[in-house]
């Protein structure tokens, strides 16, 4: 029914302002948060999903695929947090030399949070119970195993020791990359999707970071 199709787009622009915010941890005020969440779901996400979505141009005279929301949230999503972080600066404890330092078990409650909701998105992104249906949720959350051991791997490597939060944004990773294509790849397709985005995300989240001096708390826009 009409009904539950509305409930269910819903869950795009919900889970987008929860990444968004994710880029402003620790200096946006609760109240603008909001405001601008809603504000963003209808003036970007929305007309952008309908570009893709539904006939719309870029699917129509590009012939884009994106099966469960990789352009039309994890795309403008990772594009807004990056502006609104440049926009609000640096925060006054990071200039100061005292990063921001995220408690373990609760970057790992909300990740597992995340990841749960994904495989919704992509399940029901088939718009019915069937073997598509399955087959994404199968490839995402494949795709989310293989983000979080390669950048799991490469903090090893590269400093001795693996942490939670490179363990959730390894998995984040994975599904952001996965989603667009969960309903037209293989399993095989899925595990590589999810691996190369864990290598080139930990890559530019550096690069943000180090090079760029940009504030993305968690690491957002690169993910």
């Amino acid at each position: 029914p009409e009904s539950a199709f509305v409930l269910f787009q819903m869950l795009f622009p919900v889970i987008a302002a929860c990444l968004m915010a994710g880029s402003w941890a620790g200096r946006a005020r609760l109240g603008w948060v909001i405001a601008f969440a809603g504000l963003w779901s209808l003036l970007v996400q929305a007309p952008v999903t309908h570009w893709l979505w539904g006939g719309g141009w870029i699917a129509s005279t590009l012939g884009t695929l994106d099966f469960a929301g990789g352009l039309t949230m994890h795309v403008t999503a990772g594009v807004s947090a990056l502006v609104v972080a440049l926009l609000l600066g640096r925060r006054a404890g990071l200039q100061a030399g005292h990063a921001f330092d995220a408690r373990p078990e609760l970057v790992a409650a909300g990740a597992g949070t995340m990841w749960i909701a994904w495989l919704v998105l992509n399940g029901g992104s088939a718009l019915a119970a069937t073997d598509d249906a399955s087959s994404a949720m199968l490839n995402a959350h494949l795709a989310a195993c293989a983000g979080a051991l390669a950048w799991l791997g490469q903090e090893r490597l590269a400093t001795g020791r693996t942490t939670v939060s490179g363990w959730a944004k390894g998995v984040l990773a994975g599904l952001a990359a996965a989603t667009p294509a969960s309903g037209f790849v293989s399993p095989g397709a899925a595990i590589v999707l999810g691996a190369l985005a864990a290598v080139a995300g930990r890559g530019v989240a550096i690069l943000v970071r180090d090079r760029l001096a940009i504030d993305d708390t968690l690491g957002v826009f690169a993910v």
